[in-house]
């Protein structure tokens, strides 16, 4: 009987430390999942902020030079929309 109350002893004790474990472990990669994932997600909006900066820019300085002329600021802005439309069509954003 003293035999049978010891293992039955060891046996919750090995669960205990299995299930603590395990719980410690699934935590730890599901923080480090999501900080990859909001790792990726950051680098990617960087990367295209780049891109869409320097479409805007020669647009930008295109209209600077042409403030004076209401229709080429509408036609520039229409192109400037038409261009980031069709890239965010393209890149699915």
């Amino acid at each position: 009987m003293f035999g049978s109350q010891l293992l039955w002893r060891l046996y919750a004790g090995y669960v205990t430390i299995i299930l603590i474990s395990t719980l410690i472990v699934g935590v730890l990669i599901t923080r480090q999942v999501t900080d990859n994932g909001l790792q990726e997600i950051n680098d990617s909006l960087v990367v295209r902020a780049e891109f869409l900066a320097e479409i805007a820019k020669n647009s930008l300085t295109e209209t600077a030079n042409h403030t004076d002329n209401q229709f080429v600021l509408t036609a520039l802005n229409r192109a400037l929309q038409q261009t980031v439309v069709q890239l965010g069509n393209n890149t699915g954003s």
